[in-house]
């Protein structure tokens, strides 16, 4: 999947240290919560002033996703 996740650890359940108690089962749970990310298209002129408002490509994205902006790359800006 290429996806990666990231330890909460206020969220572990359980002692996850210990001694081993005769008879009984002892569970210690570990939660996740995968990485995510954004791409956002900006549009500037050459002095940095904006021209258009900002296009979200991709929105909380797996690391791994792929993202191609040319669809939101216009050859020309009116204003």
């Amino acid at each position: 999947e290429g996806k990666v996740y990231e330890l909460i650890p206020q969220s572990t359940k359980g002692d996850e240290t210990g001694k081993v108690k005769a008879g009984e089962t002892t569970e210690v749970t570990y939660v996740y919560k995968e990485i995510t990310g954004n791409v956002v298209v900006h549009y500037v002129d050459t002095e940095g002033n904006t021209l258009a408002a900002d296009t979200k490509d991709v929105e909380n994205g797996s690391l791994s996703e792929k993202y191609d902006t040319t669809d939101n790359k216009p050859e020309k800006i009116e204003k």
